[in-house]
């Protein structure tokens, strides 16, 4: 019991968890959510038809003025029900942490755009 006692002493003195780096998107930053967002829109190869800033496939400009949250989940997870048959369905496949960052980097390629 000691030498447990002792182990959690030392591994609270010298920071434990505490000091390690989290991953992009995991340190409840809007800058790191950002960062992981651009690395799933790069995973999910979105940049294949809408260019690496949105720039050609869709208009990402003004993203966050023109469609809601809710809105660019929906159209995200299933385009089909929006009548487009290219983009890839993401229902079941990009779960909900995710697909709030790839939204918020969504957004944040749009205020870009719209300079």
């Amino acid at each position: 019991m000691h030498l447990f006692a002792g182990f959690l002493l030392l591994f609270y003195t010298i920071g434990g968890t505490n000091n390690q780096q989290k991953p992009p998107g995991e340190t409840g930053d809007k800058e790191g959510k950002i960062a992981k967002g651009k690395v799933l829109y790069e995973t999910f190869a979105c940049h294949s038809c809408h260019g690496k800033k949105g720039e050609i496939e869709g208009d990402f400009s003004n993203l966050n003025l023109r469609y809601t949250e809710s809105e660019l989940k929906a159209y995200i997870q299933n385009p089909r029900l929006y009548d487009n048959k290219q983009m890839p369905v993401y229902e079941g496949v990009i779960n909900e942490t995710d697909l709030n960052d790839l939204i918020l980097y969504l957004y944040h390629l749009g205020e870009g755009l719209s300079d």
